[in-house]
């Protein structure tokens, strides 16, 4: 006989409207009959960051069609989709403007202003969250294609709030991935992280990280797998699933990484993100080094070959630390950032 699949809830929050139709939210929850803890899922915050969004599907349709709510303590929010209106276009922001304005993730200010779309969206998103006090809010993001997977706490998690850097740190150790804290403070508040949807739900006192895997023009298969392992990790971590272990086992991320990767849970690991080396010159960019390879202080990286076919610039190490994340792109102009590192925090 088969299993009867139970009804996945949809709450649809309309946030605005454009020449084409509405701008909808669509919240997907399912319930168990146990009690236990809320923990909510979003990706899409930046549209073309398919591969959390493909992560985050993959993951969903597996704990629906498997779990019987009969083996389900507590609820799950998701939001795949959550800047319909970038997602439409593969495009990082939800207007048309290119700047961070229109970031939606720079739009979690608190201020519940119903000005422009990624604002409205933002307070959608936030007091739909808050009105049910989630356990636990992730935040899932990619970043270009050569990078590697990694947890990210913000810096507004602080030993001041020993339960909620506590809960933190239980969480993004259950993950899999290398845990770094992000850019230095000043670095942070002028990229306007503090006002990311992660760092929003910490100051509601709402556990939250992001998580970032490779991303790049399309959906990587090998990101939306791993992506969707590390999920199944975090809801065996947080007792979501009870009385079939064995089949939880099966989908959870297997350990990928040794004791040299950096953890922000632990004093001798903590590294955190920093910009690495700019294009000086315009031409064709051609990278020595990979993601997550560690290199110390003046190693060559790579090159730029200008258009009279010599070298223009030749790339170096700052310091020591572990490269992130290399730009996908091949003909770079000046400016343009090569690579995101991982340096010892100090």
């Amino acid at each position: 006989m088969q299993k009867e699949v139970r009804m996945k809830k949809i709450d649809a929050v309309k946030v605005g409207e454009t020449f084409n139709g509405d701008v909808i939210l669509r919240f997907i929850t399912i319930k168990g009959i146990i009690g236990g803890p809320t923990v909510a899922f979003v990706s899409g915050i930046h549209g073309n960051e398919t591969s959390s969004i493909g992560g985050l599907l993959s993951f969903l349709e597996e704990f629906h069609q498997l779990i019987p709510e009969e083996n389900m303590a507590g609820t799950l929010i998701t939001l795949p989709f959550a800047n319909p209106l970038g997602i439409a276009r593969c495009k990082r922001n939800v207007g048309v403007s290119c700047d961070n304005s229109e970031d939606l993730n720079r739009r979690f200010d608190g201020t519940h202003r119903k000005l422009s779309l990624s604002d409205r969206s933002a307070t959608a998103i936030e007091k739909y969250l808050q009105k049910r006090n989630p356990n636990f809010v992730v935040d899932l993001h990619c970043m270009s294609s050569r990078s590697i997977p990694m947890v990210i706490l913000d810096h507004l998690l602080s030993a001041e709030n020993h339960y909620l850097e506590t809960r933190v740190h239980m969480l993004a150790s259950s993950t899999g991935l290398p845990i770094v804290h992000d850019f230095t403070e000043e670095q942070y508040v002028k990229n306007k992280l503090d006002m990311a949807l992660s760092a929003r739900m910490l100051k509601n006192e709402i556990p939250s990280f992001t998580i970032e895997v490779p991303g790049g023009a399309f959906a990587q298969p090998s990101a939306m797998n791993l992506l969707r392992g590390t999920l199944w990790n975090m809801v065996r971590a947080v007792k979501m699933v009870v009385g079939i272990n064995e089949l939880v086992e099966q989908y959870c991320l297997k350990p990928q990484y040794d004791n040299s990767v950096p953890d922000a849970t632990k004093p001798d690991k903590q590294f955190q993100r920093a910009n690495g080396p700019i294009a000086e010159r315009a031409g064709f960019f051609y990278p020595f080094a990979a993601a997550g390879e560690f290199a110390e202080k003046d190693k060559e990286l790579g090159i730029i070959v200008g258009r009279t076919g010599n070298i223009v610039q030749k790339i170096k190490m700052p310091d020591y630390g572990c490269i992130s994340s290399i730009t996908d792109a091949s003909i770079v102009a000046t400016g343009d950032e090569l690579f995101e590192l991982l340096v010892p925090k100090k």
